[in-house]
C-alpha cells in the first residue's frame, strides 16, 4: 500500500554543500532536493553587532535557570567579547557568558571577568598588528592600553590612577585626551 505524505525537510549545515558536490562529498541530486530555499545565516563573527543583545538573554536566560537576579555586563566587556571572532559561534558565547555569570562576585561583569583565553587571543592579534606598525603608532597603542588598564583598576577614578602610575592629574587628563579615553567609563 502506498501512502503520500506532504513534508518539508529543514536542514541546517556548517559545510559549503556546493563545494562538497563539486569534489563528490554530497550527493548533487540530494542537494537539489534540499536547496530549494536556502537561508545563510551568518556566522557570529560577521555580525558581532547582536553580541550584546545575545550576551542580555542569556544572562536572562542563565539567571532563570538559576533562579537569581541577573548580572548586567560593562560595555568594555561587552568590546571584548565583540572583537573576539567566535569560532564556536553562538554555542561558545552562550557557554561564556554563562562562565562569567557563574564564576563573578559582582553585580555587573567586568574586563576582569572575560576569560582569560579571550584576552589573551587579543593581545596577540593586538601585537600582531604592532610589528606592522610605524613606532608612534605601537607607543600610542601601547599607552592606551597602560592608561585603559590603569583606569580599569582604579574604577575610573583619576587621583588614584595619576598617583599609581606616578603622574600628574593635569597630565593624565591631557594624555586621555590625546588618545581619546574616556576614563569615566571605567567607573562602576
Amino acid at each position: 500500500q502506498t501512502l503520500s505524505v506532504d513534508v518539508r525537510i529543514v536542514a541546517a549545515t556548517n559545510a559549503d554543500l556546493k563545494k562538497e558536490v563539486g569534489k563528490g562529498g554530497f550527493r548533487e541530486d540530494l542537494f537539489y532536493r534540499l536547496n530549494v530555499v536556502p537561508v545563510r545565516l551568518p556566522a557570529l563573527r560577521e555580525r558581532s553587532e547582536d553580541i550584546p543583545l545575545l550576551i542580555d538573554h542569556f544572562l536572562k536566560l542563565y539567571a532563570r535557570r538559576n533562579n537569581c537576579a541577573p548580572v548586567k555586563i560593562a560595555p568594555e566587556a561587552v568590546k571584548r567579547l565583540q572583537s573576539y571572532p567566535w569560532p564556536g559561534n553562538i554555542r561558545e558565547l552562550e557557554n561564556i557568558v554563562e562562565r562569567m555569570a557563574i564564576f563573578t562576585r559582582r553585580d555587573i561583569l567586568r574586563v576582569e571577568d572575560v576569560p582569560q583565553e579571550i584576552l589573551q587571543w587579543q593581545e596577540e592579534e593586538e601585537l600582531a598588528e604592532l610589528s606592522t606598525s610605524s613606532f608612534q603608532a605601537a607607543r600610542a597603542l601601547f599607552e592606551r592600553r597602560y592608561l585603559c588598564n590603569a583606569l580599569r583598576r582604579y574604577n575610573g577614578v583619576i587621583s588614584q590612577v595619576a598617583r599609581a602610575i606616578g603622574m600628574s592629574r593635569k597630565n593624565l587628563y591631557m594624555r586621555l585626551e590625546d588618545l581619546h579615553i574616556d576614563y569615566k567609563r571605567f567607573r562602576v
